[in-house]
């Protein structure tokens, strides 16, 4: 019977590195995973983090951990190269220490309910929801794939609802202070991974006495402090991003006032639709167990069944805020925890075929999601091959980046966390990528690690700028233009160009100077592009382009 157990978090787990294969490399979709990984090399070598908007310090210490075990015996310097040399190698490093800490905990958590209930389908039910949270999108990456916050908020999560399930089992006055200290040092390294988990503080603040529940907010917030020491130096920058979540709706969609009542409702109506079958299942838990109290020694799960439910309602409740998917995450854990008192507390044989009609639906959406998240990685790997298609369609012009996801090149992904990472590492990556530039569409800036200039400049010296990323808004206020020239999967190239008349005297330039030069493939193309942007002298550029062309034929 254990076996059987086991074999939910063994699949789960396997699940993950599955889902990690079929979503390919991380630098395609690299917010957050390379912010996380920099800002973990920061810790490692000694400089500062940068990153504090979730917070997320647990997996950037995690992170930087990782590294330091990768690099025993190793300079700072020695080690920075080696994560700059092979990023991938990392990332994948820690998403394997995530799934086995998510592994550990799962295990813990559905040994302890069957040794302590011998109820096989309980315990078995209660993992189905970590199915739904694994394939919800991060940021394009499937959440078991993904080196973000999410997965270690299901180990933390995991847990969480091991200590609660362990008070009420027990229900020793010993037992409760224990809890309290658990689950204070839990919650505030919950809040600590991300802010989203913290609706979840709700339950234990209404299940423990009043002594155990002050115990429980000073080790939550002490707690909260020691797993955020990394960003004590930048508590104000910690506080402002926490205003910013709180003065935006879903998305990060400015709002008018401090409570926009019709945005509010819109978004929970959109919550309540994601995720209904979690906000029915605790709704119609919540009220079965007033309308239908049970009597016997399952009566002390009641209380928690209460609490639970309305945890998981409050985490959607607060989404009305600011709405992701997969802010949801904690909500749709915790209801494992409520379906587990439903089958403890009633029992008829209605809820066990439930149970087993649960456990197929669940199987289903698993498989389905499997089968998207290798469609779509069927579909990121033909990009592979993008940017050397552009180079030969396109010879001679000009190739970068955008800021739009997924990222054509690792390099891209690279800059971005060093970026966000306070550039403290910007010399190690100019170093390894001396070439490396990103077009800003906001500032119209192209850009290296190390130094700006406008769009222009490159004009002058190239037959054209194709930018590659992913899609980008057409419409534009700026003095160029781009115009999408190739489109693949996710990936988009776009050229950049001015005014038609400008770019036209700007290549005819070009190739006047290119022919004097003895240089007649690089005249031929300014040249013959001058023409395609209706140069008005077009008896020059033609005659520019016949003698180069002849030249090349000799």
């Amino acid at each position: 019977m254990y076996f059987l157990l086991i074999s939910v978090p063994v699949a789960l787990a396997g699940l993950c590195f599955a889902l990690k294969i079929a979503a390919g490399p991380y630098w395609h979709y690299y917010d957050s995973c390379y912010s996380y990984l920099i800002n973990g090399l920061n810790i490692a070598s000694g400089k500062q983090t940068f990153f504090f908007y979730h917070p997320g310090t647990p997996v950037q210490l995690l992170c930087s951990s990782v590294m330091r075990v990768l690099n025993i015996g190793r300079s700072s310097s020695e080690m920075i190269n080696r994560v700059l040399a092979d990023p991938e190698l990392y990332l994948s490093a820690v998403h394997a220490v995530l799934v086995a800490l998510f592994l550990v905990s799962s295990l813990l958590l559905v040994i302890d309910v069957y040794r302590k209930t011998r109820d096989f389908l309980a315990a078995f039910v209660m993992q189905l929801p970590g199915l739904i949270a694994l394939g919800i999108s991060v940021l394009s990456i499937p959440a078991g794939a993904n080196v973000a916050p999410e997965l270690l908020l299901m180990s933390i999560i995991n847990l969480y609802i091991l200590s609660l399930f362990q008070l009420f089992s027990s229900g020793s006055p010993y037992q409760e202070w224990r809890a309290a200290l658990w689950l204070g040092f839990l919650c505030g390294l919950g809040i600590s991974t991300k802010y989203s988990f913290f609706p979840l503080a709700l339950v234990p603040l209404l299940v423990l006495h009043w002594r155990e529940k002050i115990l429980f907010l000073i080790v939550a917030l002490g707690a909260f402090l020691l797993w955020t020491m990394p960003l004590w130096y930048a508590y104000s920058n910690l506080w402002g991003a926490i205003q910013l979540n709180l003065c935006n709706v879903s998305g990060g969609t400015p709002r008018v006032g401090f409570f926009n009542f019709s945005s509010f409702i819109s978004v929970l109506g959109q919550v309540a639709r994601d995720f209904w079958f979690f906000v029915l299942v605790s709704c119609g838990a919540l009220i079965l167990s007033f309308i239908k109290p049970v009597m016997d020694k399952s009566n002390r799960y009641l209380f928690l069944l209460r609490a639970s439910a309305l945890g998981v309602l409050f985490q959607f409740f607060v989404l009305g805020r600011h709405y992701m998917p997969y802010y949801a995450i904690p909500g749709v854990c915790l209801s494992g925890l409520v379906l587990l008192m439903i089958f403890l507390i009633y029992k008829p044989q209605s809820f066990r075929f439930m149970g087993v009609l649960l456990l197929g639906v669940y199987i289903c959406c698993t498989a389905y999601a499997v089968f998207v998240c290798v469609e779509q990685a069927r579909m990121i790997r033909q990009g592979d091959t993008f940017v050397k298609e552009l180079r030969s369609q396109y010879p001679g012009y000009y190739i970068i980046s955008s800021y739009i996801m997924p990222a054509p090149i690792e390099a891209h992904a690279l800059s971005y966390g060093v970026d966000t990472a306070g550039n403290q590492v910007v010399d190690a990556l100019s170093r390894q990528y001396p070439f490396m530039t990103t077009y800003d569409p906001g500032a119209h800036m192209i850009w290296n690690h190390t130094s700006r200039w406008l769009a222009d400049d490159l004009m002058n010296k190239f037959p054209g700028i194709l930018i590659v990323g992913g899609q980008l808004d057409l419409v534009t206020n700026s003095p160029h233009q781009v115009r999408l020239v190739k489109h693949q999967g996710d990936l988009y190239a776009y050229l950049l160009i001015a005014s038609t008349e400008k770019q036209a005297n700007i290549l005819f330039v070009n190739a006047k100077a290119f022919l004097s030069q003895g240089k007649y493939v690089e005249a031929a193309i300014f040249a013959s592009k001058s023409l395609e942007f209706g140069f008005n002298a077009r008896a020059e550029a033609e005659a520019i382009l016949k003698e180069a062309k002849d030249q090349l034929s000799r």
